[in-house]
């Protein structure tokens, strides 16, 4: 996913006395075993994670941690689909964190975890896009889904920002009006 390049013991302390990248930060394996109905095993995943709470960044809570869904607009939006007999669809995006890019001036650098069979002596990787445990990571995440909301046309609601909406206009005869609103959630 072009999560991270590898850099060489060398390129990272040049990094580091250039003030471009604060020290490396640990990282390690975690292994998460799913389940199926039943309790039984199911499938293994594998997560590389980063320690976040050895960063020497700081950062106000207001630049760290994203909006969430209130749960006053979870509940109209729960009774709103079962008064009009609509079934709410769910869905998941893999990795996400993985997906937004870090900016040119946070640069953040791990070495591998103990154990890990590709890692080779004195190597590091720079991060290009944030991960699981660095702490802007929710914050990065919720401005590149802001982005790509607001491209296809959707507007932020004023009372939760974690609440799409744009208007479609329907060309055919079948629906009642010739434009309805339709509300999309972000969490």
């Amino acid at each position: 996913m072009g999560v991270y390049e590898r850099i060489s013991k060398k390129d990272f302390l040049s990094l580091e006395r250039a003030d471009k990248t604060p020290k490396a930060i640990p990282s390690m394996c975690v292994l998460i075993v799913k389940t199926n109905r039943d309790g039984k095993p199911n499938r293994a995943k594998y997560h590389i994670v980063v320690l976040g709470k050895h960063e020497d960044r700081l950062y106000s809570k207001s630049k760290c941690y994203t909006l969430v869904l209130k749960y006053d607009s979870l509940h109209l939006l729960t009774a709103q689909a079962d008064s009009n007999k609509c079934i709410l669809w769910q869905g998941d995006c893999k990795n996400a964190f993985c997906n937004a890019t870090l900016p040119n001036n946070k640069a953040t650098v791990t070495w591998p975890p103990a154990g890990y069979p590709a890692h080779k002596q004195d190597e590091y990787w720079l991060f290009k896009k944030t991960v699981y445990g660095i702490r802007r990571s929710p914050k990065h995440w919720y401005n590149m889904i802001t982005c790509i909301h607001q491209s296809m046309g959707l507007e932020a609601l004023h009372h939760d920002p974690c609440l799409y909406s744009s208007i479609i206009n329907a060309d055919d005869t079948s629906t009642p009006s010739a434009a309805r609103q339709k509300i999309h959630v972000s969490l």
